[in-house]
């Protein structure tokens, strides 16, 4: 049993497979309109952002998108997003 609990400890450590993109994309997002926002507030589905912020915050973030996705390109080069909703 003890085996078991020691294979299965390096498991718990994990994070979701998203989460590093998050963190990624809540640093452009920083660096590029100087807001933060918390890592529930973004969603995945498909190749689409989608984000849970005040309005105001969510058009700054439209404007910006394409500089936001180049900033974001360049901190992790396996990213595939195309559009910030």
């Amino acid at each position: 049993m003890e085996a078991i609990k020691l294979h299965l400890e390096k498991f718990r450590r994990l994070s979701p497979p998203d989460d590093e993109l998050k963190t990624l994309l809540l640093t452009a997002i920083k660096e590029e309109l100087g807001a933060t926002l918390d890592k529930k507030a973004i969603s995945f589905q498909g190749l689409t952002v989608f984000l849970r912020a005040p309005a105001a915050l969510k058009a700054e973030i439209y404007l910006h998108q394409e500089a936001i996705l180049e900033r974001l390109h360049r901190l992790a080069s396996q990213t595939n997003l195309e559009k910030l909703i």
